[in-house]
């Protein structure tokens, strides 16, 4: 697709997707955030919302669910949402998935004794890559730093992202662990490996071309290049062909629905068998079940997606 078709696209359906759920007037991008707020829930589970994280860029704000156990000890998930680059938010996830908001996602996680850290980024077309990636890394930087005030635990830690929030996740992992990758993107994480217990990868999408014409012009439009399989930035956001000897364990998930997505986890996982690092990957035929992008947020009414979810929940708490 023509880079401005693709852009005029994204733009509009970012339109529609905000007022529908703010009205008119609400930019995607904003320093305008809610005042910082503690509630403490019926369960005992405790959750600071809109904890701002940095003034670089805009929508750099967080949410932190605590356990209603108190340890310092619990070690901590750092999520990032999906919706294509486009829209999205840390408390309700990706606005066209065809499952729930990620609440209960992040009370599962909490539940399982984790802390859970839930983090609202920059949207295309007026921030491209990477600035999320920079941004990704100034929320891990401010919670390494603030972990004592915090009652934070960050040794250890496993970062998580759905769908472009996945995206995100991938490529982090990729550049803490391929020292060309970082530095060919201008990224100078501020955790290492040895910082990283494991990662979830729900559904990212990269290196598709010409398959899905909603999907590449999301990545179009984030990448600001027109082609994808030859452009420098098109390049580095196919983030599976960067991954080498290294990288964290990893949980991958696919759903049924539209192929790109096990495409991309199956990238993923051959690389990742290759370098023998310890990987799972959670898909389901869909004669046996249908299961939309985001799936694992019905945990409550599906099975397949429970399985999922306790899948994830093992694969991230083991020694």
């Amino acid at each position: 697709m023509k880079l401005e078709k693709a852009k005029t696209m994204c733009t509009a359906v970012q339109k529609m997707v905000f007022e529908k759920l703010y009205g008119d007037g609400h930019e995607a991008n904003t320093f305008a955030y809610a005042e910082q707020r503690e509630t403490v829930r019926r369960d005992g589970i405790r959750v600071l919302s809109d904890v701002v994280y940095s003034d670089a860029y805009p929508n750099s704000v967080m949410d932190i669910w605590y356990p209603a156990e108190e340890k310092s000890n619990h070690r901590t998930m750092v999520y990032f949402h999906g919706g294509g680059m486009l829209f999205g938010d840390k408390a309700s996830g990706d606005p066209l998935a065809k499952t729930k908001d990620i609440l209960g996602l992040l009370e599962a996680i909490v539940k399982a004794g984790f802390t859970a850290v839930s983090v609202n980024y920059v949207f295309a077309p007026e921030y491209t890559f990477p600035s999320q990636l920079f941004q990704m890394d100034q929320a891990l930087d401010y919670l390494r730093k603030n972990q004592q005030r915090l009652g934070l635990n960050m040794n250890q830690i496993t970062l998580g992202g759905s769908s472009a929030g996945a995206n995100l996740t991938g490529i982090y992992a990729a550049a803490l662990s391929n020292p060309e990758y970082s530095e060919k993107i201008g990224l100078k994480p501020c955790v290492t490996m040895q910082d990283i217990h494991s990662i979830m990868l729900d559904e990212p999408v990269a290196g598709i071309h010409g398959s899905n014409e909603v999907l590449e012009a999301m990545l179009q439009t984030w990448a600001d290049e027109e082609d994808m399989e030859n452009s420098e930035r098109g390049i580095l956001i196919d983030f599976p062909e960067w991954i080498k000897d290294a990288y964290p364990d990893a949980w991958l998930i696919a759903s049924n629905q539209e192929n790109e997505f096990y495409a991309t986890v199956c990238r993923i996982k051959e690389r990742l068998n290759a370098a023998k690092i310890r990987n799972e990957l959670f898909y389901v035929p869909r004669n046996e079940d249908d299961l939309a992008h985001g799936f694992m947020t019905k945990y409550e009414i599906n099975q397949n997606a429970s399985d999922c979810l306790h899948g994830m929940l093992d694969f991230i708490s083991a020694k």
